[in-house]
């Protein structure tokens, strides 16, 4: 099946909907989140932020931070995440940077392991986007350490494809190769693919 953002923007509408009916900030803070993540994702940048800050703003840790066990990860660390890319691809790093630090700070604050590898992630891609490298590396070397700590697959290949980036964008590409291809990493990954 293809990505349909047509579909994905409608049926964010339709949670919208249903929320604002309830007028429970966390349903609301959801669907904001969700039609941002919608618009982010079939290029309407500008309002797709605007709708991840009225996540945000939304957002009440006392209230919202429990959720993290039912979706996976913190809603507010995510939606920082997600605003962070946005702010990217706006043009305005700094404020990208902020965003991701704020999510580092809001995740590692919670103690919660599944929110900060997604926010390590998101962190280590801005920081990519921006030509920070050594920082980037850095986030990547925590991300590998608390992959290995949970043992989680997933994780590890967004780790991997991020360690080969930077070896790439370093002039390093060659070390990628021989780095990853030698421990069997890419083989274990593509083998759990396939089951």
């Amino acid at each position: 099946m293809a990505f349909n953002g047509d579909v994905m923007r409608e049926l964010a509408v339709q949670f919208l909907a249903l929320a604002d009916k309830q007028r429970a900030t966390g349903p609301l803070m959801m669907a904001h989140r969700l039609i941002g993540l919608s618009l982010l994702h079939t290029g309407d940048v500008v309002d797709g932020r605007a709708h991840l800050d009225r996540a945000i703003t939304l957002y009440d840790p006392a209230v919202h931070r429990p959720l993290a066990t039912r979706f996976g990860q913190d809603v507010g660390a995510a939606t920082l995440s997600w605003k962070s890319l946005a702010f990217w691809l706006l043009g305005y790093p700094q404020a990208s940077l902020a965003d991701a630090e704020h999510a580092l700070e809001v995740a590692r604050e919670i103690g919660h392991s599944a929110t900060l590898m997604y926010v390590l992630n998101f962190s280590a891609w801005t920081h990519i986007h921006c030509g920070n490298y050594a920082a980037a590396n850095a986030l990547v070397d925590e991300f590998s350490a608390l992959k290995v700590q949970t043992g989680s697959v997933f994780w590890g290949a967004w780790g991997m494809m991020q360690r080969g980036c930077l070896l790439a964008l370093t002039g390093n590409a060659s070390d990628a190769v021989q780095t990853h291809c030698g421990r069997g990493d890419i083989r274990s990954v593509v083998a759990v693919g396939r089951k």
